[in-house]
């Protein structure tokens, strides 16, 4: 029997730019080994789509999220899949080989699996997985070896050589060579620091940094955001629906109890006023640092006709919006512009995105649901830069929008993992808070810095804010919900 030789090739830490250096291994192994199939971990389709041009004389399979697990609703872009197929590939999605029925509740024989392949690398555990989905589907031979790639994140920086097997005969799979993988993973054995992310923007999560009362539950963390004492106004859905915490996590008090139907969105001003908005009541509230209530934008209990229809579905029923409604129906947060005009994103039951002058009286509106530019399927959460311009968290189209103060379309950024807010801070960079795994920090001029976290991670930003060392903050509506900290490193 034959000797193989193949050194792995160490990436020392995940990045999204390692997709080309990572194909080029595929490539040259593939053809040294006589393999044809390529099975390749591809959320939107560019990762699938650059596998397809590159690996000329390979068959890639590329395996996007199921419907309803990691990024609901969120397909292959048609002009990724019409390169893939043109290159004679093609595209799965289906139910993750370690998640589904078995394993809706932590802890099932899914997870297990994950995070003992996660002991390797992020990519590991996705290169596995999609390479067992593949098998079920049918579309490769457990007979013959093929090639799986994946990703700690957004791109491909891990890629083995296995001979693959159906969920139902998992333990008959064999991990042949590892091409490729990142030394430094972000997985850590229990009592270890948890780091994501890279470079400047390097951080460690803090699962259990608030010292919450115990004499009380708290409920879901919808909004986190910090005043000019770095203290923590936090929003959540209990009797106590605003908790401020010191910076090292004690307790200081509550206050707002029985103002809210429905808390949703924090913000705080430059004057030290918390603004909170009410989903289910549609309003905004404004209290002092003492927790007084000092404004209240909205009617109580008052919501203006939008034309949403929830028949159509979640997401779909934005598009029966024509016309972006009036203040407020369900308003899920609210931004400050440096001249100190108030911007609305309008929400859970509209739009729309509002302009109000720094008095709140209506400036403009605009919006209306669909997928269009410019246009809403959810509104979640809005920042509004040193430039005026709002950026807008358009989540059920996996987006955030950039717009200028007037509502004119700037440019997008697609393929998010569930944008539900936005963040910037004073030294000029934007961070998204992607509800389905990561933060995403940008420059001003929209160029991505760092994915911090990936879709499997804890990082499932609701919120998201900083304080003046740098660090962040976020909540968590699902499964562990809380407030989360994010330490930045060096």
């Amino acid at each position: 029997m034959a000797n193989y030789t193949c050194a792995t090739l160490y990436y020392p830490s995940k990045d999204i730019g390692l997709t080309p250096q990572t194909l080029e291994r595929v490539k040259a192994r593939a053809a040294a080994l006589g393999i044809t199939d390529v099975v390749v971990a591809s959320t939107g389709g560019s990762t699938g789509a650059q596998a397809a041009t590159a690996l000329e004389g390979c068959r890639v399979v590329a395996v996007t999220h199921a419907a309803g697990l990691g990024v609901p609703g969120l397909k292959i872009q048609a002009e990724h899949r019409a390169t893939i197929e043109a290159a004679g590939g093609v595209v799965l999605a289906a139910t993750h080989a370690f998640g589904g029925v078995s394993n809706v509740r932590a802890g099932g024989v899914g997870d297990i699996v994950a995070n003992t392949l996660r002991c390797f690398s992020q990519g590991m555990k996705v290169a596995v997985e999609i390479a067992i989905m593949a098998a079920d589907a049918g579309l490769i031979s457990c007979d013959q070896e093929v090639i799986a790639v994946g990703g700690s994140g957004r791109g491909a920086d891990t890629a083995i050589v296995v001979k693959p097997a159906t969920s139902g005969n998992l333990f008959s799979l064999d991990v042949r060579e590892i091409l490729c993988m990142p030394r430094e993973i972000e997985y850590r054995r229990t009592g270890e620091p948890l780091i994501y992310g890279s470079g400047e923007f390097t951080y460690e999560l803090l699962p259990d940094w608030a010292q919450w009362p115990s004499d009380w539950r708290h409920g879901q963390v919808t909004g986190a955001a910090t005043d000019s004492q770095d203290r923590v106004y936090v929003l959540n859905r209990s009797d106590h629906p605003v908790v401020v915490f010191n910076r090292d996590g004690s307790f200081i008090k509550t206050f707002g109890e029985g103002l809210f139907g429905r808390a949703h969105g924090c913000t705080v001003d430059s004057n030290d006023l918390i603004w909170c908005t009410d989903d289910l009541d549609h309003v905004i509230l404004a209290f002092d640092a003492d927790g007084n209530l000092v404004e209240q934008m909205g009617t109580r209990g008052v919501c203006s006709p939008s034309g949403i229809d929830p028949s159509l579905g979640f997401a779909e029923s934005f598009d029966a919006i024509i016309e972006p409604a009036p203040p407020f129906n369900r308003p899920t947060k609210l931004a400050f512009a440096p001249t100190g005009e108030r911007f609305v994103s309008d929400g859970y039951g509209n739009a729309a995105a509002h302009r109000f002058t720094a008095e709140g009286e209506l400036i403009t509106t605009w919006g209306g649901g669909g997928t269009a530019t410019g246009r809403f399927r959810l509104p979640h959460g809005i920042w509004v830069d040193g430039e005026n311009r709002a950026w807008v968290a358009d989540r059920e189209n996996h987006r955030v929008q950039l717009f200028d103060k007037n509502g004119t379309f700037i440019r997008e950024w697609p393929n998010r993992l569930r944008p539900a807010e936005v963040y910037g801070d004073a030294e000029g960079h934007i961070y998204f808070g992607e509800i389905d795994g990561m933060v995403t920090v940008l420059d001003m001029d929209g160029n991505i810095l760092a994915e911090v976290g990936h879709a499997y991670s804890p990082i499932r930003a609701h919120s998201i804010w900083g304080d003046s060392h740098g660090d962040l903050y976020f909540g968590t509506l699902g499964r562990g919900t809380g407030l989360y900290k994010l330490v930045k490193q060096g």
